[in-house]
């Protein structure tokens, strides 16, 4: 449900839903499933630049993971929130944080991992005007992880700076309209999803429609139901009261 909202561009129902997610598997001891729907939930609040939240939800993701020793996941946490750092204009402050989880990422954790990590690394060298340092980065980066730049438009715009500062200007220009390209792709993405899911909202509040109709008629057919019982129950006692002083005047007149 997480990812489906999240591909259709609805990120609050997205944390909505992993947040529920999480309050499942607590009840659980798949502490690796909590661990890995944290970052996931980490993922989407950074997405969504619910920063405060992020920071909140980092911290106790950060205190778990290194309560139990996991150097990857803690590497994952300590990569977004540099990535957050950055975000907020503190680039200089983001760099240690990022440095410290590629360290404690080392053999623990996956090429794409590993890539993500030196991608934020080069975004915030890129910040500070580091450009030999981006550069070496992104190369490092790119070569963990090619295929990353078919969904992050972001990277063809930090490699076209890398190629301006290099004065390689065809290349950059080059790295510009790739990233137009993707970026319009990928926006269009949720608005197609949108579409698909239409007929289905369509559906979905047709039946809830109808049965708000089907729920005020039987409504209005119980206390047509009572109504009906109340008057039966009075003419049953008309009918015995009747019956009771049609006998009595029967034995009167017998007495007579």
């Amino acid at each position: 449900l997480a990812s489906a909202n999240k591909r259709a561009g609805d990120l609050a129902a997205a944390v909505d839903a992993i947040k529920h997610a999480i309050l499942i598997l607590k009840t659980t001891d798949d502490t690796e499933g909590i661990n890995r729907t944290m970052l996931d939930l980490l993922v989407l609040l950074l997405e969504s630049g619910r920063y405060d939240e992020f920071k909140r939800q980092g911290d106790e993701a950060l205190s778990a993971l290194q309560a139990e020793h996991d150097t990857a996941g803690q590497a994952k946490v300590l990569w977004r929130q540099g990535d957050v750092l950055r975000r907020q204009g503190q680039a200089a402050d983001a760099l240690s944080l990022l440095h410290s989880a590629l360290r404690k990422l080392g053999a623990n954790g996956g090429a794409a991992d590993e890539a993500g990590i030196l991608f934020a690394l080069a975004k915030a060298d890129a910040d500070v005007a580091d450009w030999p340092a981006a550069e070496a980065h992104f190369r490092q980066a790119l070569n963990d992880d090619p295929a990353v730049l078919s969904n992050e438009p972001s990277l063809y715009g930090l490699q076209a700076g890398i190629c301006e500062r290099r004065g390689d200007i065809q290349e950059a220009l080059r790295c510009e309209r790739n990233q137009v390209r993707v970026r319009d792709s990928l926006l269009s993405e949720p608005m197609a999803a949108r579409l698909l899911r239409l007929p289905t909202m369509y559906s979905v509040r047709t039946q809830d429609r109808d049965l708000k109709v089907l729920h005020e008629e039987n409504q209005a057919a119980a206390l047509g139901l009572a109504s009906e019982r109340i008057k039966s129950r009075f003419a049953t006692g008309m009918c015995c009261l009747l019956s009771i002083l049609v006998i009595v005047l029967a034995i009167i007149r017998r007495k007579v």
